[in-house]
């Protein structure tokens, strides 16, 4: 078995339409993490964090704020990292991201998990399947954005996909040094 690996998760669901991925994923998310730390706008439905909760996730609201997201998936990985003293690493991921993962490709997903404790950060970039699921404004945009980020890192990079592995070593490295106001 691989070492014990928290989900940090932001969520913004008004319409509650996440609510029947939710429940059929939830009971096997809460045995595959070692604990759910969920970063929730406060508009999502409140089904859905009513949900989560009873099934012991750590949820939070504050209100949307598009210029506050780094700050608010830092503040979700800092939670999660403390949720048990044994926990190796934290899987970063947008919520919808997740539970369409976990249906999707589940063995995938599991794999993928598998491996954050052995690095410190893990990038997960998409495949040519899944960016064959996402509409061409956000093919086009992301794409430009991790050509820029590729140029300066030297090796392609999807920095734009919506989850990350981080040890919990890099998790306190930052914490201790993020500028994200």
């Amino acid at each position: 078995m691989s070492a014990p690996v928290a989900l940090a998760a932001t969520l913004h669901d008004p319409g509650g339409e996440l609510l029947l991925l939710l429940r059929p994923a939830l009971p096997g998310l809460a045995r595959r993490y070692a604990g759910l730390a969920i970063l929730a706008t406060d508009d999502t439905a409140p089904a859905m964090l009513d949900l989560l909760a009873d099934a012991g996730a750590t949820v939070e609201t504050r209100p949307a704020d598009y210029a506050a997201v780094g700050r608010r998936r830092l503040d979700a990985v800092r939670r999660a990292a403390g949720l048990a003293p044994d926990v190796a690493a934290v899987h970063l991921c947008d919520f919808d991201r997740l539970l369409h993962w976990w249906h999707a490709y589940p063995d995938e997903l599991e794999d993928v998990v598998a491996q954050m404790s052995s690095v410190d950060l893990l990038i997960l970039g998409r495949t040519a399947r899944a960016w064959a699921t996402h509409p061409a404004v956000q093919v086009e945009t992301e794409q430009l954005a991790n050509r820029a980020i590729s140029l300066l890192y030297g090796v392609d990079v999807d920095v734009c996909a919506g989850s990350r592995g981080l040890s919990r070593r890099a998790v306190d490295y930052l914490a201790a040094r993020s500028r994200e106001l």
